[in-house]
């Protein structure tokens, strides 16, 4: 995985070839910078970082999600899901970033004998 070069290690790298006529394999080398870049830089002269890929963040109504819960504790991330027109995964990452744990269901057995429980 590539690692993130911020902008000010980029305009300095280029001014190093362009102003100060170092080679490119010096800057590589004292900047710990792959030369290919050094490369791409010069060839663009934006240095500004392009937008990323991926999906954005999908998901901006926190505070409804949060009120709608403290109103109402008996909704499954399904459910609310549902309600959000969102995945369950997108309801659970925002129900941890607001501090809700997820509990699971208990069940229990109506006709359970004490007898026999004890017995058990």
């Amino acid at each position: 995985m590539s690692k993130a070069i911020s902008y000010d290690l980029r305009v300095r790298a280029r001014d190093l070839i362009t102003i100060k006529k170092y080679s490119i394999t010096e800057v590589a080398r004292t900047l710990d910078i792959s030369r290919s870049s050094l490369y791409r830089w010069l060839k663009n002269p934006s240095l500004k970082e392009k937008p990323r890929k991926g999906k954005p963040a999908s998901f901006k109504r926190t505070l409804e999600l949060k009120t709608m819960l403290l109103n109402n504790t008996s909704l499954s991330g399904t459910q609310l899901a549902l309600h959000f027109n969102v995945s369950s995964e997108v309801i659970y990452y925002h129900l941890k970033k607001l501090g809700f744990t997820y509990k699971k269901r208990t069940y229990s057995y109506k006709e359970a004998c004490s007898e026999k429980k004890k017995s058990f």
